[in-house]
């Protein structure tokens, strides 16, 4: 049975092939959406959201593309982890607008292509869920564009750029602000706080940052079955600093506790416990 490093199935626009166009928009302009899928024991999880995700932000990018053939794709990719007995995966999806000519204007493009990456699941130790991560403060900011705040697109540079200022074992994430210092997101992951009146929060992400997936899912599913309620806020770090709990969130880990950042330190508390208990009865839908 292949192990988390041991495997790879890639397919492009359907075939089995990991060979792609030179004049391919994903790659001279970033021009594309991305989703990251858990897949475990024979499922992609949260597989309806991540749909609608893409499929909304294509609709905000005019980007169009045939779904049922992306679903084809998804389909020949969860059978080969099955016949390969992968018990847990992570799958990419890749849409990007596809080939045209030379320069910006998107008239001469030809069909979106497609691109499914499936590889080993990263290790996250059950210890960090237990006792909590320690994060770090990136002077890497994001960038405020209403056109584009939300989408989970191909121009992440911003993201590595973040991710190259440490290489500490111990960080488990840095978290990002824009250019008001307004804290958005981790560098690949969504944040949540618990402030000293029990209320959870979650920046806002009108003008920058990713909406992820599991943040989503927690926004409207599971903290309301949980009884609790979400503000999305403007995110200084005195309130980060003020916080009685801080937890770290994205399809892939799910809900991750944060204790440190710096000299500042957080319990882990009974909002994220609570939360962590509903997101591992219910990850596996």
């Amino acid at each position: 049975m292949p192990n988390a490093e041991e495997f790879s199935f890639v397919l492009v626009n359907g075939e089995t092939t990991d060979q792609l166009s030179v004049q391919d928009r994903g790659l001279l302009y970033g021009d594309g959406l991305f989703e990251t899928i858990a897949y475990r024991n024979g499922k992609c999880e949260l597989i309806s959201q991540h749909r609608r995700r893409l499929r909304s932000g294509c609709d905000r990018l005019h980007i169009f593309f045939e779904e049922q053939q992306l679903d084809g794709d998804i389909e020949q990719c969860v059978q080969y982890l099955k016949h390969q007995a992968v018990s847990a995966a992570v799958i990419k999806v890749i849409v990007t607008r596809g080939v045209g000519h030379r320069g910006y204007g998107t008239s001469a493009c030809g069909a979106a292509s497609r691109i499914i990456i499936a590889s080993g699941f990263p290790d996250v130790p059950a210890v960090l869920y237990k006792k909590g991560v320690s994060i770090r403060r990136c002077t890497t900011t994001v960038s405020s564009s209403v056109i584009l705040a939300g989408l989970k697109h191909l121009n992440r540079l911003e993201n590595v750029m973040a991710r190259a200022e440490w290489d500490d074992a111990d960080i488990f994430e840095g978290l990002m602000q824009d250019n008001n210092g307004l804290i958005i997101e981790g560098t690949m992951s969504n944040l949540f706080f618990v402030d000293g009146k029990q209320q959870l929060h979650t920046p806002r992400l009108t003008s920058a940052g990713v909406a992820g997936v599991m943040r989503k899912h927690i926004i409207d599913h599971l903290a309301p079955v949980e009884g609790l309620s979400i503000k999305e806020t403007q995110v200084h770090w005195s309130m980060l600093e003020d916080a009685e709990e801080v937890f770290l969130t994205n399809s892939i880990i799910g809900v991750v506790p944060v204790i440190e950042c710096g000299a500042t330190k957080w319990m882990k508390g009974p909002v994220t416990e609570q939360l962590l208990q509903a997101w591992g009865r219910s990850h596996h839908v």
